[in-house]
């Protein structure tokens, strides 16, 4: 049985955006993070498991692109998630159609489902001062 959340949409850039079964994963595997008993936070950065994780939402230089697309293909990097890029917009679309790489843009609010539901919430606060 699904949960309800009463959820407020924050309209800035970051995790507002991503969908309740997401967010549920990942408060599921926060405790423990692909049976490992540990969670990312928690783990050595030398593990082999932590070696499967590459996210990116700092500077786009920090990760080498091509080297990250080796290791997707290698299967030594297991996924990544990504919105920032070396050069943006970026060119990359090998790396960003990668079925195990998540692209988000790094101004969420610039994402259609944001726009969407500004909209909407627009239309209702108007809809109320005119009614």
């Amino acid at each position: 049985m699904a949960m309800q959340y009463n959820r407020i949409f924050n309209f800035s850039a970051g995790p507002s955006m991503l969908p309740v079964p997401v967010l549920e994963r990942c408060r599921d595997e926060m405790l423990n993070y692909r049976g490992s008993g540990m969670s990312v936070m928690e783990m050595s950065h030398r593990s082999k498991v932590f070696e499967e994780i590459a996210v990116n939402a700092g500077r786009g230089y920090l990760i080498d692109e091509d080297a990250l697309l080796r290791g997707l293909e290698s299967g030594r990097v297991r996924a990544a998630g990504l919105d920032v890029y070396a050069a943006e917009p970026t060119a990359n679309s090998a790396l960003t159609s990668h079925p195990r790489v998540t692209c988000t843009p790094h101004i969420g609010a610039a994402a259609a489902e944001a726009q969407q539901r500004v909209g909407a919430e627009l239309v209702s606060i108007i809809d109320e001062i005119f009614a």
